[in-house]
């Protein structure tokens, strides 16, 4: 096809040669497996890479890639671009750059659903940054609509690229093939996030006002989980399926805890809500009912209140001591 001749041509010269190929492929692996047009910025960090590389590279393919003066994100001109790069029989080729060089053989092949591995696993180690109290709010007794510079502390704490991981990491990892065995990086990237950061990117999501993007990206990853639990179905994997759950010889594990997060405390429509302190009234319902398993009624976020001390006043507290 022409097209194909085409694009044969540009990559060819934008890849020719072996040195720092695979670093290169993968900033345009990046561009394309995205799940939002992205900056220059957040594919360097994505791809653990400088930046001046990445704008070498989509230099490089100036036929192909074009950087928006709206948004500064990279776009490509053709829907048939990203198809040729994940089509291996039309991805793999050999070119010459000039008559009289010898041919190379170049391929610039995505495995997509690898690629959004990847990418989810960069996301979690991006999300490692996720802490309490991202923006410093003094008090939890404020809202998040009464404190006036909230949205510059907002924009300073919270990177386009946190944004982008917190908003997608569930996205490329459905996207991805479920892990098959307990040292799956994917998998133990996943366990690590809901057991150490997943309130502090329920902060993190309402801060940046995707509150309410929680849950389908909870119900993404339960999948994910119920994916890897139907391939071991038949395996001995006990560490593994320790940590999955077995509903009928195990106590719940960490799918039937994300169902259960998603469920309680992210389908509660609140009016008014204090970021920062979100996870302190999961805490406090997590230890007046002994454990997450046993809560069946959903949460109202905004019915306590903590101080940075700690220190808490909660209506459904002082109702149970009447």
């Amino acid at each position: 096809m022409v097209v194909d001749e085409l694009y044969e041509n540009v990559l060819g010269v934008a890849f020719w040669g072996d040195s720092f190929r695979h670093d290169r492929l993968q900033i345009l692996h990046t561009v394309l497996c995205a799940v939002t047009k992205i900056d220059m910025s957040v594919i360097a960090e994505l791809n653990n890479i400088c930046q001046d590389t990445v704008k070498t590279v989509v230099d490089s393919l100036y036929a192909v890639l074009f950087i928006s003066s709206k948004d500064d994100c990279v776009y490509w001109y053709h829907t048939s671009f990203p198809d040729f790069i994940f089509t291996q029989g039309r991805a793999k080729f050999k070119i010459s750059p000039q008559p009289n060089y010898q041919s190379q053989e170049i391929n610039v092949f995505c495995d997509e659903s690898a690629h959004h591995a990847v990418l989810a696993c960069q996301c979690f180690s991006i999300m490692k940054e996720l802490h309490f109290n991202m923006c410093d709010l003094d008090s939890s007794y404020v809202f998040d609509s009464d404190v006036l510079d909230l949205s510059d502390r907002t924009h300073k704490k919270l990177t386009p690229t946190i944004r982008y991981a917190s908003r997608h990491w569930a996205k490329h990892l459905s996207r991805a093939p479920p892990a098959e065995i307990d040292t799956n990086e994917l998998f133990l990237c996943l366990n690590e996030f809901m057991c150490d950061k997943l309130l502090f990117w329920i902060e993190a999501m309402n801060l940046i006002d995707a509150r309410f993007e929680c849950a389908p990206l909870l119900k993404d990853a339960e999948d994910w989980f119920k994916r890897v639990r139907n391939i071991l179905s038949t395996r001995k994997c006990s560490d593994l399926n320790d940590i999955l759950g077995n509903t009928r010889t195990r106590p719940a594990g960490v799918p039937d805890r994300c169902c259960k997060v998603r469920n309680l405390f992210c389908r509660v429509p609140c009016s008014k809500v204090n970021s920062t302190f979100i996870h302190f009234r999961i805490i406090y319902m997590v230890s007046t009912f002994a454990s997450l398993d046993t809560l069946e009624t959903p949460v109202h976020l905004d019915s306590i209140n903590y101080t940075t001390h700690g220190h808490y006043h909660s209506p459904i507290a002082d109702n149970k001591n009447q």
